[in-house]
């Protein structure tokens, strides 16, 4: 499952903290930021539980050069 929320006018890098919501039922995902701006979406096929080794990245990728023209070049790891 992969989804992207953007916001319509400005960033999310202001220097602000923003509140991030991920929730699940089955296979429907919805990702909130700020309770504001809401995407949902289905896990492939009959998938409907994550498994403990699974990553969830928030403003990265697997791979930073996926995201093309990013001034991110490492992602950040934390909680």
């Amino acid at each position: 499952f992969e989804a992207i929320v953007e916001p319509v006018n400005g960033k999310f890098n202001d220097n602000a903290w923003h509140d991030v919501k991920v929730t699940r039922n089955l296979r429907q995902v919805t990702i909130s930021v700020d309770g504001i701006l809401t995407t949902t979406g289905y896990t492939q096929e009959d998938y409907t539980m994550l498994g403990s080794d699974d990553f969830f990245y928030v403003g990265g990728s697997p791979s930073t050069a996926d995201l093309p023209g990013s001034p991110v070049s490492n992602n950040f790891m934390g909680c």
